[in-house]
């Protein structure tokens, strides 16, 4: 029997899903940066600590954190998928 690995997953992630994990100040952020064609794109989320959410802009080309407090961290090393 083949094993395959728990972190990957064939479907995408629900949306709802997501926006369930995050906080008021993260959610409002995320609201105004949707007109502007950011998305949620993952969380991550370490055992007892706030989840940390990455959105990317509309081209995919650059990523950001939005930190727990609804701050929109540019200075994050994420890489982008080519």
């Amino acid at each position: 029997m083949t094993r395959r690995e728990r972190r990957k997953s064939d479907a995408p992630p629900d949306d709802a899903a997501l926006r369930d994990a995050l906080t008021e100040a993260q959610l409002k952020t995320l609201q105004t940066l949707e007109p502007m064609g950011w998305t949620l794109e993952f969380l991550r989320q370490q055992l007892f600590q706030e989840a940390i959410a990455v959105v990317s802009d509309a081209e995919g080309t650059r990523r950001a954190v939005l930190e727990p407090n609804g701050m929109l961290n540019e200075n994050q090393e994420i890489p982008v998928r080519e």
